[in-house]
């Protein structure tokens, strides 16, 4: 029954007609006169019809027009029971208005009938109007529908009167919040018929693979699978397709094939599938199977592991589903098996069959039994139906009742026993059942010439006969615990997992480990009936309009036979009898209106069975609490009241008309004085807003001025007590130095005070020296041994051919005093191993803006030591070093927090070292600063390709969605969260005016065109919304751009003579470089002069300053090395004061001041 479309909706009338769609309207109540209106109502192409509480659908096996659909499915919301029409869409609104009214109570459809007559196509139909109902259209309605697609493909399997039939059962529960909203559902399976997998007519999903195996392309049903696996978001796909390829494989016979798929070793699957270990007593052997026994054991594994597939399919599609456990109110839908009974009938058969009549009795004793024990409560006059004759005890009467035992605990006893090697076999289930079951409703005595291995049984629908070769294999769901520890250990993860569950419900040692299909089948259906005893029941019965599945082809004895066996006939004369339509006594206003006049409602009620001329008196019956209508009855009365009512309805409108127009009248002149009130209490409030933020960005900038002047103050009298100092000191050098007396006495404080063997017979590297390249180091290299009066001239006044040395003004901060000649001389750097180790090991450390500043500061302090002593040797070593280490750190590609961390540190090296070397260092800054330049465009690139459209777009030319234009700069300023305001202030501008550059110059170049403005423009104000919150300055570009957006946006008018400028520019032509495309615009825009990014970030790095004290506490956390801590012992001792801790404070005993 598959059909789309829809129907305009039509006004509903008090209460709808019923004779034409009711069978219990019908006065002739055979079988035959009902199944002559199925086919009248069939003809006029209407396939569902009422049968009292029951509705029918006749598949017609072909697409109706305006029969399902969106528009249809509005034509049901909210119309009360009553005044419904048949449909699917009718019972789903029962449900969904049940579950909300009264003791909300959950609710369950149940749809009943043959295999093929439509039962699943009439869940999807429920499922779509319940989705459409709790608003849930896509999104878990569009999850629901992949969930069917994907279950239908490894569930479903073409039989012979089915093409499309339900291997399985399931139940859907859709669950509602308490706002009437859809909040999830869940799926329920049981009885897969798992031997279908080895059938020649398999499971769908077989059938597909091997199509697209045989052809090499994916088969349109296997890729409509695929897209609705991957829309539910299910994870382990690979896995399970490996596993049906494995399957598949096994089915073959292709061992060395399935055990690649599934992960296992092809010899150690081989040798388990062929050996089976049998015990006797206390011992145990091997039996190697052969033939039909191996072949049996392969397909025994393929049955498991598909059925595990199909339950971990089951897992992951509920978690898709997402089903709350607040214990929310749901309505759930029975989708189960139809009858089937074919020329061979199996265990499935069997199953599938009590399964039917369990829904068939429960169907009776809903409607009919149920029913008549409330008309008895309500004192009506009726006649008792017949109860239904049922063959359930004949199928599932357990040992102990009353009666005899039933086939099912029959089946499970020979299993048992086959299964222990105590000899069960078909043979003997089929003769136990003769001898056991003789006296139970349903068995039909065996004939003379009948086969011994068969048994029949008489159901609700026809007799069916069973053979029983082969039920003890089929309900056995014991796989060989060989088998399974061999899975167990698969190389595939999702082999594995599919095992584990499994394995551990495997019983305990000593127990007994069976279990077989007709026990879990037992527990399910255990599991529906708890289901339907404590739910509000619903019924829909699908009825097969013929069996060959042909398009409106309504075969009469085919559908009559459906029609009697499913007892129908009963349910129809049932509602006839006593009237299926009941009122409220205090609802009945509405049907009094065809009387002139009555005492009570008695008088009302004998009334109206004249008026419809009611022969038996029973047309229209007093209840309790309810007056009870028959079908024809009813009709009679809504064509009487047709007339009056159209009166009332008429001055009804007219009322409610001059009503409504007063109300909107009145809501009309409320709503306008609302939305005035409403615009200026915006306008007050948004100018008081804008008050307030004027008010605080000029206390801000205030206040930011006056900081940066406080800033610059400090800052320029730092540098003038520095150059005081420097130049005090200077003066005094010089004056020792003209002094014979200071000159001898500094020669005399330098002269080692013990006698140490000169090392200078090796260089630094440890080569040796010769005469005259010793000579040549005199003049580069000096050492404490080698401090001669001579030598100390020559460093002192100039190298020997005259040449004036480099000036020198060593900067000692605060707490440091300057250490002596010989202090220098017992220090541990005179190692070149050891400076090497140090420099790397302190560069190393700085990971942050203080650490690095502060190994620059002590590098630089220990170089100026040195050379303000005249002794080369140590800076002439350790500042080469420490630039191969920086250059080193820059080759490995830092990133931009790393780049300024280096920058700092060479930085201040190179101010406070004051060497020739030391200023080499400058290169390596000019370096290091292009290196942060590359960065702050690489941020800024990232910035543009979310706010220019034509870099937000994909290779096919739509639209995609970026990152937020601010998130590149947020994550630099969290980077920076370390370093100085000043450092991350200009790292961020420089970002945001390159950003600015690349902008203008694609307005200037034609990239952005007039039509993209208003499109650029929105990003970009995000970008200044975040420069505000960051408290930046802003860019003069900033103004400039704005104006030139607005003038191509049309939404600002800029003065006349910017906009000639702006044109003028756009006309000219311009150099692909954006910072000068930009200057050129800001000079001609603006008379602004133009910005250096490169200048600002100098600037910055220039003006970074810390304290000593800042530097000794960065010491004192630092993560030391054997050479660091020997390094800062040193160090530490020209530390002011004895008492402090610390590492600049607690110098080792080795190297104490001699």
């Amino acid at each position: 029954m598959a059909f789309d479309g829809g129907t305009s909706a039509a006004p509903a009338p008090l209460v709808a007609p019923r004779e034409s769609d009711d069978l219990a309207s019908l006065t002739d109540q055979t079988s035959g006169a009902l199944t002559d209106a199925l086919a009248d109502r069939y003809d006029e192409r209407s396939v569902y019809t009422h049968c009292g509480l029951l509705t029918l659908a006749v598949n017609p096996y072909a697409e109706v027009p305006n029969l399902y659909g969106p528009k249809t499915q509005h034509t049901f919301y909210g119309v009360p029971k009553h005044s419904q029409r048949p449909h699917v869409y009718a019972v789903a609104e029962n449900a969904y208005q049940t579950l909300f009214s009264g003791d909300r109570a959950n609710q369950t459809i149940v749809i009943t009938g043959e295999s093929g007559s439509g039962k699943t196509v009439s869940c999807g139909h429920i499922i779509e109007y319940l989705a459409g109902r709790g608003l849930g259209v896509g999104t878990l309605g569009d999850k629901l529908a992949h969930a069917g697609t994907v279950l239908e493909a490894f569930g479903n399997a073409p039989t012979v009167h089915n093409a499309n039939s339900s291997r399985y059962a399931k139940v859907v529960n859709i669950h509602f919040r308490p706002t009437a909203e859809l909040a999830g559902a869940s799926i329920s399976t049981f009885l897969l018929e798992r031997g279908r997998v080895t059938d020649s007519r398999p499971f769908h999903i077989i059938t597909l693979l091997r199509e697209r195996e045989t052809t090499g392309t994916t088969p349109p049903a296997l890729a409509k699978v695929e897209t609705a696996l991957n829309a539910l978001g299910i994870e382990g796909q690979d896995g399970m397709w490996s596993v049906l390829r494995g399957i598949d494989y096994l089915i073959a016979g292709d061992m060395k094939a399935a055990a690649a798929a599934l992960g296992l070793d092809p010899a150690l699957l081989d040798n388990t599938l062929s050996i089976r270990t049998v015990k006797a007593g206390m011992d145990s052997f091997n039996w190697r199977r052969q033939g039909d026994e191996l072949r049996a054991a392969q397909y025994g594994l393929v049955r498991s592991l598909y059925s595990w597939l199909f339950d971990w399919l089951v897992i992951k599609i509920n978690a898709a589903l997402d089903a709350p456990t607040d214990g929310s109110s749901y309505i759930s839908l029975v989708d189960i098996f139809g009858f089937e009974s074919f020329k061979s009938n199996a265990l499935a058969q069997f199953l599938i069959n009590w399964a039917n009549e369990q829904l068939q009795r429960q169907l009776s004793k809903d409607v009919l039994e149920a029913q008549a024990e409330a008309y008895a409560a309500e004192g009506i006059d009726f006649g008792a139906p017949a109860v239904q004759p049922s063959c359930l005890d004949l199928l599932s009467n357990k040992p102990g009742r009353p009666g005899q035992t039933g086939i099912a605990y029959l089946l499970d006893d020979q299993t048992r026993r086959q299964t222990l090697g105590l000899g069960g076999t078909d043979e003997l289930f089929a003769s136990s059942i003769g001898t056991e079951c003789y006296s139970l409703h349903g068995l039909v005595t065996r004939r003379a010439n009948a086969h011994p291995h068969e048994f029949t049984v008489v159901h609700y629908g026809h007799n069916v006969t069973y053979d029983t070769r082969g039920f003890l294999t089929a309900n056995s769901e014991r796989v060989d615990d060989n088998l399974r520890d061999v899975l167990a250990r698969s190389g595939s993860s999702f082999v594995r997992d599919l095992v584990v569950p499994q394995n551990s419900a495997k019983a305990p040692p000593g127990r007994s480990a069976f279990t077989s299909v007709v026990s879990s089948f037992r527990k399910s259906l255990d599991q529906l009936n708890s289901l339907l005893t404590t739910t509000n029941v619903h019924y829909i019965h699908c009825i097969k309009a013929n069996n060959a599945a042909a398009p409106w082809a309504f075969h009469r004895d085919v559908v009559e036979l459906q029609v009697e066996a499913t007892g129908i006939t009963q349910i129809a004369r049932f509602a006839r009898e006593c009237g299926p339509y009941l009122v409220k006594r205090d609802a009945m206003n509405p049907y009094l209106l065809v009387l002139e006049s009555h005492t009570d409602l008695d008088d009302a009620v004998r009334q109206l069975s004249a008026i419809v001329g009611d022969a038996d008196g029973k047309a229209v019956q007093l209840g309790q609490s309810h007056v009870f209508f028959r079908a024809a009855a009813l009709t009679k009365i809504e064509e009487m009241l047709s007339s009056k009512i159209a009166v009332v309805v008429s001055v009804q409108s007219h009322a409610r008309r001059l009503l409504a127009r007063a109300r909107y009248a009145a809501a009309k002149a409320e709503a306008e004085r609302k939305a005035r009130e409403e615009a200026e209490r915006r306008a007050r409030e948004e100018a008081e807003r804008k008050a307030k933020e004027e008010a605080r960005r000029a206390a801000e900038l205030k206040a930011r001025e006056e900081a940066k002047a406080k800033e610059r103050a400090a800052k320029e009298a730092a540098i003038a007590a520095r150059k005081a100092t420097r130049d005090r000191r200077v003066s005094e050098e010089h004056s020792q130095m003209r002094s014979p007396t200071s000159k001898a006495a500094a020669l005399a404080a330098l002269t080692p005070t013990r006698t140490v063997t000169p090392p200078r017979t090796r260089t630094p590297t440890g080569r040796r020296v010769s005469s005259t390249t010793e000579s040549k180091l005199l003049n580069s290299v000096d050492s404490k041994h080698l401090a001669t009066p001579e030598r100390l001239r020559i460093y002192r006044n100039g190298d020997a051919r005259g040449k004036s040395p480099v000036p020198y003004y060593p900067k000692t901060p605060e707490g440091v005093r300057t250490p002596e000649a010989d202090e220098l001389s017992n220090s541990p750097l005179y190692s070149q191993r050891f400076i090497k180790s140090v420099v790397h090991d302190l560069v190393g450390a700085a990971t942050d803006h203080d650490t690095a500043y502060t190994v620059g500061t002590l590098l630089a302090r220990t170089v100026a030591w040195y050379h303000g002593a005249d002794l080369r040797y140590v800076p002439e070593l350790l500042t080469p070093e420490l630039l191969l280490t920086v250059r080193n750190t820059i080759g490995r590609g830092p990133s931009l927090p790393h780049l300024w961390l280096l920058a700092v540190l060479v930085n201040v090296f190179r101010h406070d070292a004051g060497h020739r070397p030391a200023r080499q260092m400058a290169t390596v800054e000019r370096e290091l600063l292009d290196m942060i330049v590359k960065e702050v465009y690489k941020v800024s690139k990232e910035v543009l390709d979310s706010i220019i459209p034509a870099r937000r777009r994909s290779g096919g030319g739509n639209m995609v969605a970026s990152v937020t234009p601010t998130k590149p700069l947020t994550t630099i300023w969290t980077e920076l969260e370390g370093f100085p305001l000043m450092i991350r202030e200009a790292t961020a501008e420089a970002i945001i005016s390159r950003v600015l550059q690349v902008v203008i110059q694609g307005i200037l170049t034609g990239e952005i065109s007039d039509d993209m403005a208003a499109a650029v423009d929105l990003p970009l104000e995000q970008v200044f919304e975040w420069r505000e919150r960051a408290n930046l300055h802003p860019s003069p570009l900033e103004t400039v751009l704005k104006a030139m957006l607005g003038t191509m946006s049309g939404l600002k008018t800029p003065p006349p003579s910017f906009v000639q400028r702006f044109e003028s520019l756009r006309i000219e032509k311009h150099p692909r470089h954006p910072t000068n495309t930009a200057n050129a615009a800001l000079l001609a825009l603006t008379d602004h002069p133009p910005i250096d990014i490169t200048l600002c970030l100098e600037e910055a790095l220039h003006d970074d300053t810390a304290s000593w004290n800042t530097v000794q506490a960065v010491v004192e956390r630092l993560d030391l090395t054997d050479s660091m801590t020997e390094f800062l012992r040193w160090f530490g001792q020209f530390k002011v004061g004895s008492g402090a801790s610390g590492a600049l404070a607690s110098p080792s005993p080795r190297y104490q001041s001699t």
